[in-house]
């Protein structure tokens, strides 16, 4: 699992076209499907490690998304692995378009 390359001039962009996806600013579903994603997530980091995802330490979360991209860690409401595949092309599309 390779971590999008995130410099700090670009994560402030990301993270603000992330919070308009998940607060309904763009007109397609997006922001719900994203918003899904993150949700379970959360739920099966909750149900395997005891903790929230944004509280596990980054190596821990490299092994979870490593899991959900190998198809070991999957969700009933989600298929994770095409929702993880299509949060990166997200993110490099809005990477590219914030330089």
């Amino acid at each position: 699992f390779e971590r999008l390359p995130d410099p700090a001039n670009h994560s402030a962009y990301l993270a603000a076209e992330l919070d308009g996806d998940l607060t309904g600013r763009d007109d397609t579903s997006r922001g719900a499907a994203c918003a899904l994603g993150l949700d379970e997530l959360d739920a099966l980091s909750c149900s395997r490690a005891g903790y929230a995802f944004a509280e596990l330490t980054p190596e821990i979360q490299d092994a979870m998304l490593e899991l959900v991209e190998a198809g070991n860690l999957t969700s009933v409401k989600l298929n994770l692995a095409a929702w993880l595949e299509e949060l990166r092309h997200w993110a490099a599309d809005a990477s590219v378009a914030a330089r």
